[in-house]
């Protein structure tokens, strides 16, 4: 039995799971989600000996969700609006970049994966409307830049009633 794991999912779909040389051999497939709010608050006054209340934190996790790196970053001397200053809009701090750094990580296309990613956030299109805005041909290539934006968690895919193809919805989780 071999078990793979990783944190680069374009990698681990095209190349793990995707596989023509695994095909048919792969028993699971398993997709870790991030932490609940009570599994985060646990996790951060647990292992850090955080000092924040549960307004303070709220604050964070509405901001970096159930991520638990991410409160290693948090520091209890100072106040959530501090903290959050110094990790987001510092030029040193650790998610001034970050999106940037997730997509070049993440996608060996990452302008294409980030272009569309963008064109979806301000409203839920469908992939037709989605590929004809992008100036992208819609079918394969197309069809598996979604499925991995998808598989990675960056978007959201809704099926609509009663449609054959193209009638999918595509929505920007992050």
């Amino acid at each position: 039995m071999l078990v793979l794991c990783g944190s680069i999912a374009s990698f681990m779909i095209k190349q793990v799971i995707h596989s023509k040389a695994l095909y048919g051999r792969i028993d699971l497939e398993l997709l870790i989600k991030e932490l609940s709010p009570a599994e985060s608050y646990r996790h951060l006054t647990t292992n850090y000996r955080a000092r924040f209340g549960l307004d303070e934190f709220l604050r964070f996790y509405l901001i970096m969700g159930g991520i638990p790196k991410y409160y290693s970053f948090l520091d209890s001397r100072i106040s959530p609006v501090q903290n959050i200053e110094n990790l987001f809009f510092k030029n040193t701090g650790f998610f001034f970049n970050e999106p940037g750094k997730i997509f070049y990580s993440q996608f060996k296309e990452a302008i294409t994966y980030e272009k569309i990613v963008k064109a979806i956030q301000l409203r839920i299109q469908s992939s037709d409307e989605l590929a004809r805005s992008l100036k992208i041909p819609s079918g394969g290539r197309f069809s598996r830049y979604l499925d991995i934006l998808e598989k990675a968690r960056f978007i959201k895919g809704y099926s609509l009633f009663g449609k054959a193809s193209g009638g999918k919805k595509i929505q920007a989780l992050r």
